[in-house]
């Protein structure tokens, strides 16, 4: 069974017409300098100002929307880069399932100003719309992409479509305003109360912010992909496997498995010792516990009854025994860190569904740390956002 979900309409009921978008004139990097896609975008990062410098971008004159079009072993995934109105993130119509750390935005209001820039866009989520979609899809058809990369060690292309035209331009507007009222994060929390936080600090002490708008991408639902997020965790040298499969079999059905595999339905986890792969299924008087949340979360229960309870981790945000790995570096590289580690243990997690991540989000609750791996992944640099 293929490790991951098909993201899918969820029938959220739309209350308000609000999501105030608008083209702009965006940097673009010279895919024509660059040797070696793999090792410039991995370092932009930290070299963006350098690069920029060297003469490693390009301006367009004209404001514009912008289709990114990304094909990956998932499939090929076309979203709109464009700006959004931060009022939308503080009037909460651009919905958070994460909390966010004030140390990492301390850190990210440094990169902001230093580099008066956004170098990689907010991932947004949206209920898919078949004729916004084929709109797109027409453009990337009869155009060339204003930039292409390939990408050797993920085998991905990445495709950059400027959209131009003021009737398509004002097409789209017009959509969002219309038909959007509200958006979901499917990756990028820091970015936006980062952003969020300097337009207040601006605006109280009465200067004028570096910007108003947060560069974002904006993806139909049936456009991203979402994988297992999994967990290594050094821990056997605080509690034998023996003593450690005795304890789950009081909150666990335990199954030995012949292969390594991971889960195959909700509610299911695999745990990997050494060489050794156990399936476990949460016993229904364990799932009882849970039944009045909105959304029995199996990062929720496994961060409880098993990190909590039994291994005594309290803070799994900040506990260094807990390693995540997401689900797109595959099953191989959790057995070889297991093998590795002889006091580690594998944990793989089922991926969530969409309609749990907007359900929480409408509820206005928060998942565990490292609940969700949406593909595609956004590359730094390929498209800038100047304030």
């Amino acid at each position: 069974m293929r490790m991951y979900s098909k993201l899918r309409y969820c029938g959220i009921i739309l209350s308000h017409n609000h999501m105030n978008i608008s083209p702009f004139k965006a940097l673009h990097a010279n895919i024509g300098m660059i040797n070696s896609c793999d090792t410039f975008f991995e370092n932009v990062k930290d070299e963006f100002l350098a690069f920029q410098k060297s003469g490693f971008y390009d301006k367009l004159n004209l404001d514009a929307y912008y289709i990114l079009k990304i094909k990956t072993q998932y499939g090929t995934h076309t979203g709109l880069l464009c700006g959004v109105d931060i009022k939308e993130y503080l009037e909460g119509n651009i919905l958070i399932h994460e909390n966010t750390l004030s140390s990492k935005e301390q850190k990210m209001v440094h990169l902001f100003l230093k580099r008066k820039a956004f170098i990689k866009p907010v991932l947004l989520t949206y209920p898919t719309n078949n004729t916004l979609q084929q709109k797109l899809s027409f453009w990337t058809e009869s155009h060339k992409p204003l930039v292409r990369a390939l990408f050797e060690k993920s085998k991905e292309i990445h495709d950059i479509f400027a959209i131009n035209d003021p009737e398509l331009i004002r097409e789209i507007t017009d959509f969002f305003k219309e038909n959007v009222p509200q958006t979901y994060i499917a990756d990028g929390h820091h970015r936006c109360s980062t952003a969020a936080y300097l337009y207040n600090q601006y605006q109280e002490r009465g200067l004028p912010p570096p910007t108003d708008k947060i560069f974002s991408a904006l993806f139909a639902m049936d456009q991203l992909t979402i994988l297992d997020y999994n967990r290594m965790v050094d821990c056997l040298h605080l509690v034998s496997p023996a003593r450690l499969l005795a304890a789950l079999s009081r909150l666990c059905y335990i199954d030995i498995e012949d292969t390594p595999k991971k889960p195959t339905c909700k509610h299911e986890w695999t745990l990997f010792i050494g060489r050794e792969c156990f399936r476990l299924r949460w016993k229904k008087d364990v799932l009882n516990q849970y039944k009045d949340q909105v959304v029995r979360l199996d990062a929720t229960i496994l961060d409880e009854q098993v990190f909590q309870n039994i291994l005594g981790i309290k803070d799994v945000k900040t506990d260094q025994k807990i390693e995540y790995i997401e689900g797109a570096k595959g099953l191989n590289v959790i057995l070889e860190k297991v093998l590795k580690k002889e006091t580690s243990i594998g944990i793989c997690l089922y991926p969530v569904d969409i309609q749990e991540v907007v359900t929480i989000a409408d509820h206005h609750q928060i998942m565990p740390p490292k609940s969700t791996w949406f593909e595609p992944r956004i590359k730094n640099g390929l498209l800038v956002f100047e304030f």
